[in-house]
């Protein structure tokens, strides 16, 4: 399964035309991988305020705690506002096991909803930053569901 991911992943990179793939945030929580505090992710398409993408992330940076899955992000459009986008995600991934902690492997469904307000360009760079707040709910199987907010700082390139 793993072999499979990694060659559409490749393929995609040969075919791709679309601008802005890749995207990482940093914050508290986020709308790809829930409660991750650093998160990178890639879109395997994208097309009409429609993505599809994969994405790893990190609760904390000190401590292991990792995340990984695929969902699905759709951004709405309001007419007369570009920098103002609504949108919808939702994911399913797995995060891995931390012995430190005493935390087992659990696999999770995401729901989020939110708004993503476009900044600026960075510049000399085809960086564009974006802040993005929102609520969502998680649900891990195990300890049942969570409702969380979220708020952080995009960078797609």
């Amino acid at each position: 399964m793993k072999k499979i991911i990694y060659i559409l992943i490749m393929f995609n990179f040969l075919i791709s035309e679309e601008q802005n793939n890749f995207s990482f945030s940093i914050g508290a929580l986020n709308e790809r991988t829930g409660q991750t505090l650093v998160n990178f992710a890639y879109n395997l398409y994208s097309k009409d305020n429609f993505e599809v993408f994969v994405s790893i992330g990190n609760v904390f940076p000190i401590i292991p705690q990792y995340s990984g899955g695929f969902g699905l992000k759709k951004y709405f459009i309001i007419p007369k506002q570009e920098r103002v986008n609504p949108f919808i995600a939702l994911s399913a991934f797995r995060r891995l096991e931390n012995a430190l902690f005493n935390k087992k492997q659990q696999d999770c469904l995401y729901f989020a909803s939110g708004i993503s307000v476009f900044i600026a360009p960075i510049r000399r760079t085809d960086i564009k930053t974006y802040f993005q707040i929102g609520v969502s709910l998680l649900n891990d199987f195990d300890d049942g569901s969570d409702e969380l907010g979220f708020i952080n700082f995009e960078f797609r390139f």
